[in-house]
């Protein structure tokens, strides 16, 4: 469970105080509306969902004063509905896009919260229908084996708000590499493209950069060590080589190998370098290339 100051310090890293993205796109009130009726569809106990907000409410409030109106300092009386007090807020003209990213943020940062990645990929297929450019990431727990069996800790990683890839990188190179990295095998590379993904939301390109290649690196060694194959290290580039050389995949596909290991020594931050020619279309892309390459390198076509 959070202490109160790493509870305070989450609710002030929400998007309204951070500066990585643009938080400022329009959000379709069909999205948020869509938002609400999913969560008010939920197959938890009744009540649940209520409470659940009911705890938010305290939360939001710290970064919305202008919801004060809406919530009650008696949270116990009688005929209270969260939901429609948080969509009776938003459904406001004058209320910002970004204060209905602050309040998905806050909600599954809430202890109360339903720890359920089914509920996350809910909502964020309602966003997408509904026109929406942002996402959840979804909860990640470190894992441990007792007596063989795979257990879920305390949440490692809570869920936020990431502005969306194309929807074509999100289907075939996105999704695709995180159903990968479920897998315990890819506990590395999964830590490494996480913190892409994390240091791409913080606005640390460069970071973000270093940490796309080192994934792909990882991922090649694990699905070597799954077909025997010794792969040489000393980089992203010159493990690509060492993995096609074994590989049924064409001999040109060094050319990605060589390009990603360009760009992180170009404009990572590997080794204590720190390059200023970073932009956020370089992370995006690297991200968008380094998932669609791991999924091709590790399909079925060996």
């Amino acid at each position: 469970m959070m202490s109160l100051f790493e509870r305070i310090s989450a609710i002030y890293r929400s998007p309204s105080h951070r500066r990585d993205l643009d938080y400022t796109k329009l959000i379709t009130p069909e999205a948020k509306r869509g938002v609400f009726l999913l969560l008010n569809q939920t197959p938890y106990s009744p009540g649940f969902v209520n409470q659940w907000l009911r705890e938010v409410e305290k939360d939001f409030v710290l970064l919305y004063q202008d919801f004060i109106p809406y919530c009650r300092d008696d949270h116990s009386y009688y005929g209270h509905d969260a939901i429609a007090v948080f969509w009776e807020y938003f459904e406001k003209s004058s209320t910002k896009s970004v204060a209905f990213l602050d309040f998905l943020e806050c909600a599954f940062m809430n202890q109360a919260s339903p720890k359920k990645n089914d509920l996350i990929r809910s909502i964020n297929l309602v966003l997408e229908n509904n026109g929406c450019p942002y996402r959840l990431s979804e909860f990640v727990w470190p894992e441990r084996t007792v007596d063989g069996t795979v257990q879920s800790t305390r949440v490692k990683t809570y869920p936020y708000i990431y502005l969306a890839q194309e929807p074509i990188v999100d289907d075939y190179a996105l999704k695709p590499v995180l159903r990968l990295f479920a897998d315990p095998e890819f506990d590395k590379p999964n830590k490494s493209f996480s913190n892409a993904l994390k240091r791409h939301k913080d606005g640390d390109y460069s970071g973000c950069i270093t940490s796309c290649a080192t994934a792909v690196e990882e991922s090649i060694g694990v699905i070597s060590t799954r077909k025997g194959w010794n792969i040489g290290y000393g980089g992203v580039g010159k493990s690509v080589q060492s993995f096609l050389r074994q590989s049924k995949f064409p001999p040109k596909l060094k050319i990605l190998g060589d390009f990603i290991a360009e760009r992180r020594n170009n404009v990572g931050d590997a080794h204590g370098s720190d390059h200023d020619g970073a932009t956020e279309a370089d992370a995006r892309f690297l991200i968008g290339l380094s998932a669609a390459f791991i999924v091709f390198l590790a399909s079925e076509r060996q």
